[in-house]
């Protein structure tokens, strides 16, 4: 047998934290940070989809990812450790910013 490339082996991990590699010595600690009230972390348009699957390739790379937002929704399908956070509360011009 050859030496395995560990750069495209790093790709197939699951998600399940008891299987990620503990010894990528390359592993980073990310704050994903999604402020924008309108992306729903459980939705299912766009913007929801692309937060939730950069954060899952990059913890399939043996990363720790953390995603901090104000909106995260239905967290119970998630794989994603998220920090929901309060909204802010801010009036400009006689208008609330929040939805």
């Amino acid at each position: 047998m050859g030496r395995r490339d560990t750069a495209s082996t790093l790709l197939f991990y699951p998600l399940a934290p008891e299987a990620r590699p503990s010894h990528n010595r390359h592993a980073m600690k990310i704050l994903y940070i999604c402020g924008d009230m309108g992306v729903e972390i459980s939705g299912r348009k766009g913007a929801s989809t692309h937060v939730r699957e950069t954060c899952h390739a990059l913890m399939r790379r043996g990363h720790d990812v953390l995603l901090v937002t104000p909106v995260p929704g239905d967290v119970s399908q998630l794989s994603v450790p998220i920090h929901a956070v309060k909204p802010p509360r801010a009036r400009w011009l006689g208008f609330d910013l929040r939805y």
